[in-house]
């Protein structure tokens, strides 16, 4: 019987197992403490492959403990590899140094370049998430021949159109070395619009807006496609990923319907043009991630951290001097505003006036935050590490999200314990961005991984390898196998929401009486 040995162990354990039903005790925040605050502990983060025994180890911490005594000293081990999922720090000189030497006090390094870009190994990250997506929906542009969202106008060439129906989408319009300046404009800030994040050139109606990453198609789609997108998210060439992607959206009538999923359900077609109004909302989604995440690691925003340990200590070790330019997160949001108002009204002549109020946001919904983290983008909300997923159940679906899309996309992942808390927490659930979650396994398959997750959650350090094979079956395309301690999936590789197949095709027709993915003035069209 597959999974024996685990049920084995987990009745072995169970005996041993006492319900403890005591409520935890509530936390009280403390005040912060700053790194030159002679009672803060420092933290020495080191690469354990750059250390190859206990000697060395140990010769690292006595030259740290000599160098900052009399302060307290702890080694804390730090895979690189983490650093594409949070931050080591805010200074990237700090990050810098660590992937240098193998090694950093979290004292130290805490300056910025001149002509400072937020380049952190997280940020990176996630707009390699973004621009891989783009490049999937560019894929499938080009491939929809029969759609009318790319038309070909003038001598422009097939990508050309592409990109100027993706401009809104990724936020600027490609300048080419033949053009001076795009026409209209350069810019398409993103808008709500009956349920849909748009790039928007009418503000002649009230506006709700939206911080997100700017980039134009013709970079978003040539950076998808490199490597380092390639082995973040995909660890294959992107070119089986492209055909893969074109395969199911060619045949998503018969490979991406409801009764699949759970044959209770009425059949329900999904066709090219929902896909691609799905994609272009995964990528806004992950276009405002990247915008909160470089944000966040802003040079003049961290400065301002700096100012206030100043104030509080009268130095700041790490800092050998603090920038010039520095603003508290409110001002940097009201400059941020200022200079889009700008920008909008500069632009008026050509989109037309301004008769709308414009609000402004940089909140990331959970619905979005969880399609982001299913499309590849590794920000997270709770940014304590010190909280508990168990007081915080929430941070479990949002890393269960990564982990199904990881799986799809790299064909492996393994179940452990806090996958398995993940797929327990979500089975409980009945909300909105579930559905997403739902439509990426048949009800059959979700109904054993809760049975395997309770095995797994209640036997320690148990772990189930995962495998999932893109499927190319018309006729059976998801199928499940149990084989020894491990499972066998084959399935789709995209993520579209399947159950959710109603609302898409409404979105979709929004995007056909639009004709793209842009609010403009009548004229305009």
């Amino acid at each position: 019987m597959p999974f024996e040995n685990l049920r084995r162990q987990l009745d072995d354990e169970h005996a041993d197992l006492v319900e403890d039903s005591r409520p935890l005790p509530e936390e009280v925040e403390a005040p912060p403490i700053y790194p030159s605050d002679p009672s803060y502990s420092i933290t020495v983060y080191f690469d354990e492959s750059r250390f190859p025994n206990e000697h060395a180890i140990q010769d690292l911490f006595d030259r740290m403990q000599a160098r900052y005594a009399p302060r307290n000293i702890g080694l804390e081990k730090l895979d690189p590899k983490t650093l594409e999922y949070r931050s080591l720090s805010p200074f990237p000189e700090m990050e810098k140094r660590f992937l240098e030497r193998g090694f950093v006090a979290d004292v130290e390094g805490r300056v910025f370049s001149v002509g400072y870009v937020a380049g952190t190994r997280f940020a990176k990250r996630n707009i390699a998430a973004m621009n891989a997506n783009a490049m999937a929906m560019a894929t499938l542009l080009e491939g929809n021949f029969h759609g009318r969202l790319v038309q070909v106008v003038g001598d422009e060439t097939r990508s050309q159109a592409v990109h100027r129906v993706m401009a809104p989408v990724v936020g600027r319009d490609t300048v080419y070395r033949s053009q001076e300046l795009p026409i209209p404009s350069m810019i398409y800030p993103l808008a709500d619009h009956q349920g849909l994040l748009l790039g928007c050139t009418d503000f002649t109606a009230a506006r709700r807006l939206h911080w997100a990453f700017e980039t134009t198609p013709a970079l978003a789609i040539d950076e998808g496609g490199r490597q380092h997108p390639r082995d973040s998210l995909f660890e294959r060439k992107m070119q089986s990923v492209r055909k893969q992607l074109l395969f199911e959206t060619q045949h998503s009538v018969e490979l991406l319907r409801q009764d699949r999923l759970d044959r209770a359900l009425p059949r329900c077609n999904v066709t090219q043009d929902m896909i691609i109004t799905w994609y272009s909302q995964v990528i806004a989604a992950i276009r405002k991630v990247c915008w909160l995440v470089s944000a966040e690691q802003e040079a003049s925003v961290v400065a301002q951290s700096l100012y206030n340990e100043r104030a509080a200590h009268g130095e700041v070790i790490g800092a050998p001097r603090l920038p010039e330019n520095a603003r508290a997160w409110d001002v940097f949001i009201a400059d941020q505003v200022d200079r889009r108002n700008e920008e909008i009204a500069d632009l008026a002549e050509d989109w037309g006036p301004i008769r709308g109020p414009i609000d402004m946001t940089y909140e990331i919904s959970w619905d979005n935050e969880i399609l982001a983290a299913l499309m590849g983008a590794t920000y997270r909300s709770d940014t304590d590490p010190s909280e508990s997923p168990f007081q915080n159940r929430d941070i479990f679906v949002r890393c269960l999200a990564y982990w199904i899309g990881s799986l799809k996309r790299k064909r492996r992942a393994t179940i452990d314990g806090w996958t398995a808390e993940g797929i327990l927490e979500f089975c409980r659930r009945d909300r909105h961005p579930e559905t997403l979650l739902l439509s990426q396994f048949p009800k059959a398959t979700w109904l054993r991984l809760k049975e395997i997750a309770e095995l797994v959650a209640h036997a320690a350090g148990s772990e189930i390898e995962v495998s999932y094979t893109w499927t190319r079956d018309l006729d059976a395309p998801y199928k499940y196998e149990e084989r020894d301690d491990s499972i066998s999936l084959e399935g789709p590789l995209l993520c579209f929401p399947v159950l959710a197949a109603a609302e898409w095709r409404e979105k979709a027709r929004t995007i056909d009486a639009l004709r793209g993915f842009c609010l403009k003035r009548a004229r305009q069209r």
